[in-house]
């Protein structure tokens, strides 16, 4: 299989510091004794040459190479491929390709470090730019583009075949290129005249600063200096006829802003690059027989008006300015006027390459349009009155940010390899979508709309009162997985996405819902992100299977920066969702979902809540779920919960890497703080709580545990060492029912435990068990142990873990009727100071 034409040119700046002649590429394109070639006998062909030899000294003699062969070696392969000097580069990176050039194998021979069969020596230059940064690539493709066009510029003058005096003159401009585009630009002006030097008087002229009257195959209008004064070449009054094969006149305009009133007559193709400070206006009112307008490398915009020629093909390239071409009314005044447009990297994001082809009045324009992409990925303001059908090829990303007119219809981009972005007018449409990404923004969509995203993952967006207009299945949807909404969410609609199609598992609240919302989606696992504000959500999945999923994605980067969700409701009886995931992304401050958070209580099944996303959330209501998981939260964001978002059903909490405020239930919870400096909860059952990494603080206030199941006696024995006190498990748990704490850290800076009482706490050794004094907190040394609930005291310090027990004024100072006993698991009591309780 042959190389491609840019590969090509880069094996002959790599080996031999030339660009290619259009006979040489064509050689390489079609000899089977070439195209035949593996890539690695390729390469051995190039290294092998004497051209090659000729550009490295080294190849010629690899045999006698040294180390500063070898560095020589390096730095003119950096020179020739990307033009950096010694200067320009790391003396590491340096030291370390010579090196490798120097590695051997033990039989001495030259090593093949990458095992292609090609010694590192000879293809030393391929496995350089294999390892260079894309910044440092793109001088390379930049010299392979000048390359080509200097080949095709040559053609184009009858010269297919160089002399040695034509490969050192694309030497002499390859060698300007760097990864820099105004270098390319000045390259491809640089082909054109030195082709135009080349190809001799009669083939092509150059325009001069007065008014010319010519007749010739190729024009050049290029910006003469006159003793110091720089004059452009193109002016009113010029008169060009073109003869031969694709007259062209090529325009290279570096002015001021101006209109010209030209006559010409046959010139097919016009090329123009616009350098200049202003707008470059062509008055075409005596132009006639132009059929092709290529716009390359302009940094000013450029007008043709008037042209009397319907043009045929439309080529912008590497420029983001705009393009205006008028065509006088008679030439547009069939019904199958086409015209063909190629974009390469025409237009930005930031800044879209406009584009108007239109008839000079009148909506009776081009009927048809084809657009091609290639190069890189094109941005363009499309205004194109008349046109019905549209057809996109190509293999580069294409936005067209304009709307099409209302006549176009018909869309097919079956072939198109890139990612499209395209907004239809108001018409009923028939649109398909190609191999890539596609969005599809469909204005008054209604079911009568086709569209077909075709292969990739692709979004339709419409507006909110349009999509919730869609109330029963709609098959003209096929092959589109996102649906997207502009404009607020009616509120107390419901979103019908299971009839949109059959595959939509997204849907975008990109302005969020003026009130209460509800999504229902086909079973399975979807996703669900707002930008903006919304009010209660009740997201459904039909069927009631048990293993449908949610993620909701709260997202800063649009509007607003700081969400609020009012509640979210995943518990419909006939169409639940068993899994959440909330994905909190990109906030000034942190994301904010006000009420409860409600998911199903399916029997059997783990209804859980996974939070991710690198902002705080806040969670205001209650949370009915088995399970909350926000260990995968990033860059330091942490969860909020509130005391009104306490669970109504026993729940596992696990915090994230920051600081978290964590609630439980009034049930048997488990909550891990994770990482930060946390805020524990535990709430009015037993709970096991553990605080993890930062500094944290359990809230422990009256009534939070439970009385104890046995003493250690009878009233008023006093706690001494060897006596145990029980909180057995209760009923079928297995866990003993008392509040454990695992992982308490003592001393100033420590955890606290928030008793509701500021009082340090004293030991309890000696104190009778029903003599407690009213609002003193107390501590026991012991042993704990989990599987019983026993714990055996021991003499102050003495034992792994500690009890804390409260003397509550007004709840009794009875260990058998105090309500609040904790046990800190793997704490000793001796680390335990007056900090460590508030």
């Amino acid at each position: 299989m042959a190389i491609s034409q840019e590969v090509y040119a880069s094996l002959n700046i790599l080996y031999a510091s030339q660009a290619p002649s259009a006979s040489d590429i064509s050689l390489w394109q079609t000899d089977p004794s070439l195209t035949s070639l593996t890539w690695e006998e390729t390469v051995l062909v190039f290294a092998n040459s004497a051209a090659a030899q000729q550009t490295y000294p080294l190849l010629a003699a690899p045999g006698a190479a040294t180390d500063a062969t070898r560095r020589q070696y390096v730095l003119e392969v950096f020179n020739n491929a990307y033009g950096l000097q010694e200067a320009d580069l790391d003396p590491a990176e340096i030291d370390y390709w010579v090196e490798w050039l120097s590695l051997t194998n033990p039989d001495g021979s030259p090593a093949d470090s990458d095992g292609n069969g090609i010694p590192n020596i000879l293809d030393f230059p391929i496995v350089l730019n294999q390892y260079q940064p894309p910044e440092i690539q793109r001088a390379l493709l930049n010299r392979a583009e000048v390359a080509l066009d200097f080949a095709a510029q040559f053609q184009l003058q009858g010269i297919s075949s160089f002399t040695e005096e034509d490969y050192n003159t694309s030497w002499s401009i390859l060698e300007t290129v760097t990864a820099q585009e105004a270098s390319v630009t000045a390259a491809l002006a640089a082909n054109l005249e030195a082709a135009v030097a080349a190809g001799g008087a009669g083939n092509s002229v150059a325009l001069t600063a007065g008014q010319d009257d010519l007749t010739a195959n190729l024009f050049l209008a290029a910006p003469v200096n006159n003793f110091g004064q720089v004059n452009q070449t193109l002016n009113s009054g010029d008169k060009l006829t073109g003869s031969g094969t694709n007259p062209t006149l090529t325009v290279l305009w570096t002015g001021a802003i101006e209109s010209v009133l030209p006559t010409f007559t046959d010139v097919e193709t016009l090329n123009v690059t616009n350098t200049g400070t202003g707008l470059l206006t062509v008055l075409g009112a005596s132009v006639t027989g132009l059929k092709n307008v290529n716009v390359a490398d302009s940094i000013q915009n450029f007008s043709l008006t008037n042209t009397q020629t319907a043009v045929e093909t439309v080529s912008l390239s590497r420029t983001n300015a705009d393009t205006t071409i008028t065509i006088a009314n008679a030439a547009l005044a069939g019904d199958e006027d086409a015209v063909t447009l190629t974009l390469n990297q025409a237009g930005i994001a930031t800044d879209n390459a406009l584009l108007t082809l239109n008839p000079v009045s009148g909506t009776d324009g081009y009927e048809q349009l084809a657009i091609a992409t290639e190069g890189l990925a094109s941005t363009v303001a499309l205004t194109a009155v008349g046109i019905e059908e549209v057809t996109i090829t190509g293999d580069q990303n294409l936005t067209l940010t304009n709307a099409l007119v209302n006549t176009a219809t018909k869309l097919d981009a079956s072939e198109f390899e890139g990612n499209l972005s395209v907004i239809s007018g108001t018409g009923t449409i028939d649109f398909t979508g190609g191999l890539g990404d596609d969005t599809f923004l469909v204005q008054a969509f209604n079911g009568a709309d086709i569209v077909d995203g075709g292969e990739g993952t692709n979004t339709l967006v419409v507006t909110a009162a349009n999509a919730e207009g869609i109330t029963a299945e709609d098959d003209n949807i096929t092959n589109i997985q996102t649906l997207a909404l502009f404009f607020p969410g009616s509120a107390g609609a419901t979103l019908r996405a299971d009839f949109i199609g059959d595959e939509i598992t997204a849907v975008d609240l990109e302005n969020g819902t003026f009130g209460a919302y509800t999504v229902r989606f086909n079973a399975g696992d979807n996703t669900l992100t707002t930008f903006d504000n919304t009010g209660a959500l009740n997201v459904q999945a039909e069927g009631t299977a048990t293993t449908d999923a949610l993620t909701l994605n709260i997202d800063g980067t649009a509007g607003v920066n700081d969400v609020t969700v009012a509640s979210l409701t995943l518990n419909n009886v006939d169409r639940p969702i068993e899994q959440l995931t909330i994905n909190s992304t990109d906030a000034l401050t942190g994301h904010t979902i006000a009420g409860a958070v409600t998911l199903p209580t399916t029997v059997g099944v783990n209804n859980a809540i996974t939070i991710t996303g690198n902002s705080n959330l806040t969670i205001g209501g209650a949370v009915t779920a088995d399970e909350i998981d926000a260990s995968g939260m990033t860059n330091g964001a942490g969860l909020t919960m509130f005391p009104g978002s306490t669970s109504t059903i026993a729940i596992s909490i696990t915090g994230s890497g920051g600081d978290d405020r964590l609630v439980g239930s009034t049930f048997r919870d488990s909550i891990s703080g994770a990482g930060g400096n946390d805020n524990i909860t535990g709430g009015t059952g037993t709970d096991r709580l553990t605080g993890g990494d930062g500094r944290n603080t359990f809230v422990q206030t009256t009534a939070d545990s439970a009385i104890a199941s046995a003493t250690n006696g009878v009233a008023g024995t006093a706690f001494t060492a060897a006596q145990t006190i029980t909180f057995a498990p209760v009923g079928t748990s297995a866990v003993p029912n008392v509040d454990i704490i695992s992982g308490f850290t003592g001393g100033v800076n420590g955890d606290i435990l928030d008793l509701g009482s500021a009082t340090a706490a004293v030991s309890g050794i000696g104190t009778a068990n029903n003599a407690l004094a009213a609002g003193t907190n107390y501590f026991l040394s012991g042993n704990f142990t989990t599987g019983t609930g026993v714990f055996t005291i021991t003499s102050d310090g003495g034992g792994a873990d500690t009890l804390i027990i409260q003397g509550f004024a007004g709840f009794g100072t009875n260990i058998a009727t105090n309500t609040s006993s904790i046990v800190l698991v793997g704490f000793n009591s001796n680390n335990l100071v007056g900090a460590n309780i508030i």
